[in-house]
């Protein structure tokens, strides 16, 4: 059961992550790009990099701290996971994180 909670996840956290995001590099999603300013640099924050996160948040500390029920543990990993994947496998930048400004 939790292989296949985990398994649902990924993709609806995938799909999700298409739906909100651009289709391409550069392209604005329905959610806008979370981008700090430092002086004559961008901080890109990518959503791949705040699940990742989260995820370790999740796994690291709330897992430990709460009594999850399994398939939902299981699901919602799934769920993070997919978001992490469509993040890096869709866009070409997806590793441009710090660069300066233009």
């Amino acid at each position: 059961m939790k292989k296949i909670a985990f398994l649902s996840g990924t993709p609806i956290g995938y799909f999700t992550g298409s739906f909100f995001s651009g289709n391409s590099t550069g392209q604005q999603g329905r959610i806008n790009s979370f981008i700090l300013n430092l002086g004559d640099w961008q901080l890109h924050l990518h959503h791949w990099i705040m699940f990742s996160l989260v995820l370790i948040f999740y796994l690291v500390f709330l897992r430990k701290k709460y009594n999850f029920n399994p398939t939902i543990f299981y699901l919602s990993m799934g769920v993070l996971t997919g978001l992490i994947l469509q993040g890096i496998l869709v866009y070409e930048d997806w590793y441009r994180i710090l660069f300066k400004k233009i």
